[in-house]
């Protein structure tokens, strides 16, 4: 399986708990507007952009996906999104009570979901489909990971064991009780031991987030179709995933 570190745009210092949002499928538009309500950083102003449009207006029309672009825009412009220096990784910890999981954070092949290297076990709604396509053919970006998981033994547990709270990049609790921590990996050596750890991995399987890897990767075919100068290394052939060991899920 392949993965790779990449530059990505992340909250700035102390920004990650004002920018944070649920995943955009899991709330309907009233919940997306309280969910936003008070909070003009919110992530959900660019994954549910119609909730500062009119309320008669069609979720999937363009013009939901250029404001979606503009408020995304808006977070780069004010540097509350920022880009990475460097190529990296993260960790990412979930807790929820006595429970933890920690999974990495890094970009998969899109050619390993078109051949099944990245197993998929839910069909897909051509809506929703269509809509996370636009969104992210809009923007250029992925505006969440894909939930994957591996089976145990494949060391992914040990990769994910190192790390010291005292190091995190973010940690906070949501308003849900749910607390996020997150650690960057920037060491060469750490990341190219990583890379060579997920080429011994056979496979890796969608735990949530099916119909934004299959738009990613439906974004991957066509980009590289209209690309005349295409060599394979382009951005676009990579989607964002956090993976985790099938142990710690719960």
């Amino acid at each position: 399986m392949k993965i790779r570190a990449f530059r990505g745009l992340r909250p700035a210092k102390g920004k990650a708990a004002e920018i944070a949002s649920l995943p955009y499928d899991v709330v309907n538009f009233e919940q997306a507007c309280k969910q936003a309500q008070g909070k003009p950083l919110s992530f959900m102003r660019v994954v549910r952009s119609e909730i500062e449009l009119d309320p008669s207006i069609d979720p999937y029309s363009p013009a939901v996906y250029e404001h979606a672009k503009e408020n995304f825009q808006k977070l780069v412009d004010s540097g509350n999104l920022v880009r990475e220096d460097e190529p990296c990784m993260y960790l990412y910890r979930q807790q929820m009570g006595s429970h933890s999981q920690t999974g990495l954070v890094a970009t998969f092949s899109a050619e390993d979901y078109d051949a099944d290297v990245i197993k998929k076990h839910e069909k897909t709604r051509k809506a929703k489909e269509d809509d996370r396509y636009n969104l992210t053919r809009t923007l250029r970006v992925n505006t969440g990971p894909v939930f994957l998981t591996v089976k145990d033994g494949t060391l992914l547990d040990k990769i994910v064991e190192d790390k010291k709270d005292e190091d995190a990049l973010f940690d906070f609790v949501a308003d849900d009780g749910i607390r996020h921590t997150v650690w960057k990996i920037t060491d060469k050596d750490k990341l190219d031991a990583i890379v060579k750890t997920f080429a011994q991995i056979p496979c890796a399987y969608v735990a949530d987030g099916h119909h934004r890897s299959a738009s990613n990767a439906r974004c991957a075919r066509d980009l590289k179709a209209e690309n005349p100068n295409h060599t394979g290394d382009e951005d676009y052939n990579w989607f964002l995933s956090v993976c985790f060991p099938a142990s710690q899920l719960k």
